[in-house]
């Protein structure tokens, strides 16, 4: 059984600062920034697939519960569905590179829970940002486009992407947001 609490190392992290170069069509080459990077424990996840489930009901997995992974945080300097796709890219071809990880999303390997700022369209400034909007997590490359460029029609809530109906999913409202 889980144990109620999560054991995180964000306030030790095991680098700061920093960042990584994607390159897109439509932004062209661009740095993006680290904020950190901390070990933490997998929690294990909440399966809404209906295909899995049987319908219109949530399972919780806890094979992975207590399984220590690398939680990568950026700043909010993503533009669009294709800069975060093409920063999850990157971001995989180092983990391989380096030996760290297979870093593959399908197995779990690889994760992304996406955390979307939406500002006013034309707005520039990150001042204009509004409510964060939670997707998380996106377990497969199939998934990205369809759940950040999904965030454009979102209200307050936390949910997932079903990845064969492209479509976001509701979840729970996200503490803090009302």
């Amino acid at each position: 059984l889980p144990k109620g609490y999560q054991i995180s190392q964000f306030d030790r992290p095991i680098c700061t600062d920093g960042g990584v170069w994607i390159e897109t069509e439509t932004w062209g080459k661009r740095f993006i920034r680290l904020t950190r990077i901390h070990m933490e424990e997998d929690a294990g996840k909440s399966i809404h697939d209906a295909a899995v489930t049987g319908g219109d009901a949530t399972h919780v997995d806890l094979n992975r519960a207590g399984v220590p992974l690398l939680e990568i945080v950026s700043e909010p300097d993503l533009r669009s569905a294709e800069e975060a796709s093409a920063y999850l890219r990157v971001l995989r071809q180092i983990l391989r590179y380096l030996d760290v990880s297979e870093a593959d999303m399908e197995k779990g390997q690889f994760r992304c829970d996406a955390n979307v700022s939406l500002r006013p369209r034309g707005s520039v400034e990150l001042g204009a940002l509004g409510p964060e909007h939670e997707v998380d997590p996106l377990r497969r490359h199939a998934e990205q486009p369809a759940g950040l460029d999904h965030l454009q029609r979102l209200v307050h809530h936390r949910g997932a992407v079903d990845g064969d109906l492209g479509s976001h999913l509701p979840g729970r409202v996200s503490q803090g947001l009302f």
